[in-house]
C-alpha cells in the first residue's frame, strides 16, 4: 500500500505541476496579466516571471518523479496559499492554470483544497524519503489524506467552480468588449471601476472613475458624479471577480436606474489592447 500511495502522490503532484505549466505556456499574456495585477509589476517583467514559473514547474515535476522529494517542498503550497488569500481579497484571479478549459474555472475553495492536498502530500513524500524503512502510521494517514484532497479538488470543479455573475443570464445587462470601445469613443456611459484605489491607479479602462466596492462614500460619489440618471457600466479585475456585480447591486439600491456589467474586466481589456 505504501508504495502505491507514494507512486500515486508523485504522479498526481507531477501531473498537476505539468498541467499548470502547460496552462501558463499556452496563455502567457493572461497569466502575466494576473501576476501584473496581483503584484503591481510591469507587464514585461510579469511575462518573464511567467516563463520562469513554467520552467520551474517543469523542473519540479521531473524532480518529483525521478528525484528525492525534500520536506522543504512543503513551502511551495504554503506560499501559494498565502498568494491565493491575497488574490481573493483583491478580487483577482490567480491565473494558475492559464486559460485551460475547465481548469480556468477552479474555485477559490478548490484551490485551497488542492493546496491542503499538496501540503499533506509533500509532507508524506519528504518523510517517507527520509525514513524509507520506518514510516510512521500517522504519516501514512497524512499521505492518504493528501491524495484524497488532490482528487477531491478536481472532482469538485463542476460543483464549486468560480461563480459566474447572474448578469450573464441577462444579455441586456452585459456589455461586450466591442460595445465598450464604442461607448468610450462616444462617451455615452459612465464607466466605473469597482476595484481598490491602488489597483485603479496601477491601470484602468480609459475614462473610468473609481468607486471601490464597499466604499463608505458611495452616496457622496453618486451625487458628485450625478450618476442616478446616467447609463453606468461597472467592471473589476476579470470575469471571475464578483466585485463589479456587487457594486451594480449597491448602485441600484442607491437609485441608479441603468447599470450594466462589463464582465471581462480589466484583464480582458488589457490583454485585447496590449
Amino acid at each position: 500500500m505504501r508504495n502505491n500511495l507514494t507512486t500515486g502522490l508523485k504522479l498526481s503532484i507531477a501531473v498537476l505541476f505539468m498541467v499548470s505549466a502547460l496552462g501558463k505556456a499556452l496563455d502567457v499574456p493572461g497569466s502575466a496579466q494576473s501576476l501584473s495585477q496581483l503584484f503591481f509589476i510591469d507587464k514585461e517583467i510579469a511575462a518573464l516571471a511567467t516563463y520562469l514559473l513554467v520552467v520551474m514547474e517543469v523542473v519540479l515535476s521531473i524532480i518529483i518523479i525521478w528525484g528525492r522529494t525534500s520536506i522543504y517542498f512543503i513551502m511551495i503550497p504554503i506560499g501559494f496559499s498565502a498568494i491565493l488569500g491575497y488574490a481573493y481579497i483583491q478580487g483577482q484571479d490567480c491565473g494558475c492554470f492559464g486559460n485551460l478549459p475547465f481548469l480556468s474555472d477552479f474555485s477559490i475553495g478548490g484551490h485551497f483544497l488542492l493546496n491542503a492536498g499538496l501540503i499533506a502530500g509533500f509532507y508524506y513524500l519528504g518523510t517517507s524519503d527520509a525514513q524509507r524503512d520506518d514510516i510512521k502510521p500517522q504519516d501514512l494517514r497524512i499521505g492518504i489524506f493528501g491524495l484524497a484532497f488532490i482528487v477531491l479538488s478536481f472532482v469538485s470543479i463542476p460543483f464549486t467552480g468560480t461563480p459566474q455573475s447572474s448578469a450573464v443570464n441577462d444579455q441586456d445587462k452585459l456589455v461586450s468588449l466591442d460595445e465598450l470601445r464604442t461607448i468610450i469613443k462616444t462617451k455615452s456611459a459612465v464607466i466605473i471601476d469597482a476595484r481598490s484605489p491602488m489597483q485603479y491607479d496601477f491601470g484602468h479602462i480609459p475614462g473610468a472613475i473609481n468607486i471601490p466596492l464597499g466604499s463608505d462614500e458611495l452616496a457622496a460619489l453618486i451625487e458628485q458624479h450625478d450618476l442616478r440618471e446616467k447609463p453606468l457600466i461597472t467592471y473589476c479585475s476579470s470575469e471571475h471577480c464578483p466585485m463589479a456585480e456587487e457594486l451594480m447591486g449597491d448602485l441600484i439600491a442607491q437609485g441608479c436606474k441603468n447599470v450594466r456589467l462589463y464582465a471581462g474586466g480589466w484583464q480582458e481589456w488589457e490583454i485585447e489592447n496590449f
